[in-house]
């Protein structure tokens, strides 16, 4: 027979177990934007279910965000932490004429971090159909560092001064987010995951990445002077 406080301990565990499989199960039956607004209260994050595309303006310089037609956010949360500005929301627009159009939808964390000088520059999983479209716009690849560059597709105007800026401690994060999409320019930072939206459950995670990436690309600023700012990044393909 177990003794009676070993007994009671786990009768309690297996307790709290069942009341978070419970809590869970409830969470995943919400709609999207319940979830979505319960994950930014817990976050102490602000939340707006369908802002106006304008009201983040500084949207338009990048490429991500001129994409397609009936581009939208919705599931806006927003706070300020440690002098930068963070934003998680998920982005969709539609691509394509009429009776082929497709509905792309990605979930995608803005950080603006004044500190940030970052050449402007689009970074996506490599792949066979990237390689044949090098010819119109090449694949930037860091010397130093061959499995980076088989891994990723790395582009922009300023070879130098991106490959300055995406020195070990950035390539390290990334090598953890094999999935991961990012474009940058000058105090912004954006970071997704794929042509989906993510499960609210690992939106946290994907936080963590975009604010481990700004730090990381602070500190290659930080070591290697300043990082030129200019250009825009080569358009999706």
């Amino acid at each position: 027979m177990l003794p009676i406080t070993l007994a009671v301990l786990l009768a309690s565990t297996a307790a709290t177990a069942g009341t978070a499989a419970v809590i869970m199960r409830s969470r995943l039956r919400l709609p999207r934007p319940e979830r979505m607004r319960s994950l930014s209260a817990e976050l102490g994050m602000t939340y707006e279910a369908r802002p106006a595309l304008s009201s983040m303006p500084e949207l338009q310089r990048f490429e991500l965000f001129t994409q397609g037609e009936d581009r939208e956010i919705r599931n806006l949360a927003r706070t300020e932490r440690d002098g930068r500005r963070l934003a998680l929301f998920d982005y969709a627009f539609t691509r394509g004429g009429s009776g082929s159009s497709a509905r792309w939808r990605h979930t995608v964390v803005h950080v603006h971090d004044p500190a940030l000088r970052l050449p402007a520059f689009l970074l996506r999983p490599e792949n066979v159909m990237h390689r044949v479209g090098e010819r119109f716009f090449p694949d930037i690849d860091l010397p130093d560092a061959p499995e980076f560059s088989q891994a990723f597709l790395l582009q922009g105007m300023e070879e130098g001064a991106i490959r300055r800026a995406f020195g070990a401690g950035v390539q390290a994060v990334l090598a953890g987010e094999p999935k991961a999409w990012a474009e940058g320019q000058g105090a912004d930072l954006f970071l997704w995951r794929g042509a989906w939206a993510a499960d609210p459950d690992a939106c946290t995670g994907l936080l963590d990445a975009a604010t481990r990436l700004a730090d990381a690309f602070r500190r290659e600023s930080a070591d290697g002077g300043p990082v030129p700012e200019g250009g825009a990044p080569p358009a999706p393909r």
